[in-house]
Formats: C-alpha cells, sequence, structure tokens
C-alpha cells in the first residue's frame, strides 16, 4: 500500500511509510489506555482510507478549479 501511495519513488514512500506505522503505534499506545485489541488493531485500517482518499480529492479539486478541466 505504501509504495501504490507513493509512486514507487524513495521520496513518496519513505513518508507514506511512515504514516502507517504511525498509525500501527498509535494502536498500540491506544491499546495501553485501555481499548479493546480490536479497536486498537483497526487504526491502520482506518488511516489506509482516509491516506487513499486525500491525494484523490486533492486531484478532483484541481482538476474541478482547472479553466480547461485538464490537470496542470
Amino acid at each position: 500500500m505504501a509504495v501504490m501511495l507513493g509512486h514507487p519513488a524513495p521520496v513518496g514512500v519513505l513518508p507514506t511509510a511512515l504514516i502507517f506505522g504511525l498509525a500501527e503505534a498509535a494502536g498500540f499506545r491506544l491499546q495501553g489506555v485501555g481499548l479493546s485489541r480490536q479497536a486498537t488493531d483497526a487504526a491502520p485500517y482506518v488511516v489506509n482510507p482516509v491516506a487513499l482518499f486525500l491525494p484523490t480529492a486533492r486531484r478532483r479539486r484541481r482538476t474541478a478549479d482547472s479553466p480547461t478541466g485538464a490537470v496542470t
């Protein structure tokens, strides 16, 4: 997933992998606070659709804002 979002370039994959790693770590931290294991195991899976949605929404907004309807 990180490679898909990072557009197979090290500069793109590294921040994407860090985001997923932070989501995994946040799940472990939340488990220490007292949330159930099932809820904390879902943290990376919640980040995944959000990470896929944001670049798509940004691209669509750029396309809608351009006068010709094409991405520049």
